[in-house]
């Protein structure tokens, strides 16, 4: 059983300041955490003194999915290679042409990977969702799509009438940048024309001593990019929604983390799991959640919509509404959570105030 210094130590992340091993992205590294991250042992000591959060319905506990948008076009590529000689000359001229006249070369919807298609799947599966969607301009690393392409205003429309969330998904710089975080979201909010509450940063990249204040001034509710990318776990041992401490200021940051558990790639590339391994993490986790009341959190980006990964997808999705989970969007969570005054609840017993 942790100690309440203890608990306080591995919520406020203590242990990456004094080992801050980080990858070529700047992401913590799992490596640095001092506690086990396969369980959430902060949320269960929150619960051992009496923090009972309760859901609608009387489901047991929570479940957000997120989708984070990162590419939606490809590209039609259609131009000859040179070979050499009169005849290839003039293929190339033609293409030119076709270039400009025709549309050659010119974005399209990669359907295996579109928004529609993942709103689709997830109404046939009966749940809503949180898409985070990219806001960058042309030049910006990792760049596909403007928010104010034609193709995006119907998507917009579906994934809103199916009662679902769009938020912001922060650039490769907007973790650390204030002023293109700004950018970024104003751009977003107008091809939208609706305000914005909730933000993941592209690749996870986060800095836990200026993005979350960045986030609070910004007028964002609620971020859900703290998480390993490396790893799936409790990076601070917290399933529940909750307000940041700020170590330095001794106090509460202003803004809601809900902490991300799962994310597909770290699954899949950094920890390499066959399905077998993935479901068995993954019952843990949910099983261990579900005992405390808490929140689980997945993250499955749009390019994982077909074959195997949409197989694993679906079989989690049924197997959580077997164990009557609360699916739940970001926003509605964190509405929810403050109505019930939870997170004075959680401080209250975690801080003795």
């Amino acid at each position: 059983m942790l100690s309440q210094e203890r608990a306080i130590e591995i919520y406020s992340l203590e242990a990456e300041r004094v080992n801050m091993q980080q990858d070529k992205y700047g992401r913590v590294l799992s490596a640095c955490a001092n506690h086990n991250i396969f369980e959430p042992q902060v949320s269960q000591w929150i619960y051992g003194r009496g923090f009972r959060p309760s859901w609608p319905d009387g489901h047991p506990f929570a479940v957000c999915i997120s989708h984070d948008i990162d590419v939606i076009f490809k590209k039609e590529q259609n131009k000859p290679i040179y070979f050499g000689g009169f005849s290839n000359v003039i293929n190339i001229a033609k293409y030119e042409l076709g270039r400009r006249f025709l549309n050659y070369d010119k974005n399209y919807v990669d359907e295996n990977q579109s928004p529609s298609k993942v709103v689709a799947i997830n109404e046939e599966l009966g749940i809503k969702s949180s898409y985070y969607f990219l806001s960058l301009n042309k030049g910006d690393q990792d760049f596909n799509y403007e928010t104010t392409a034609a193709e995006l205003e119907g998507i917009f429309n579906i994934i809103t009438e199916q009662g679902s969330e769009i938020g912001l998904h922060g650039g490769h710089s907007a973790y650390r940048d204030f002023e293109k975080l700004l950018i970024e979201k104003e751009n977003l909010v107008k091809s939208l024309g609706n305000p914005l509450k909730g933000y993941r940063n592209h690749y996870l990249r986060f800095d836990t001593k200026k993005t979350w204040s960045f986030l609070q001034k910004a007028g964002f509710e609620y971020d859900t990019t703290l998480g390993y990318a490396d790893c799936a776990g409790f990076r601070n041992g917290m399933c529940y929604p909750f307000r940041p401490f700020d170590m330095v200021e001794q106090k509460m940051e202003d803004i809601f983390e809900i902490p991300l558990i799962v994310m597909d790639h770290s699954l899949f590339a950094y920890m390499e799991f066959d399905k077998e391994a993935i479901f068995r993490i993954l019952k843990q986790f949910i099983s261990s959640i579900k005992s405390v009341n808490g929140v689980f959190s997945l993250l499955w980006h749009n390019d994982k919509f077909s074959g195997l990964a949409l197989d694993i997808y679906t079989e989690i999705i049924e197997y959580l509404k077997k164990e009557d989970a609360l699916f739940i969007t970001g926003k509605d969570l964190i509405t929810y959570w403050k109505s019930k005054e939870y997170h004075l609840d959680l401080e209250a017993r975690l801080f003795n105030t």
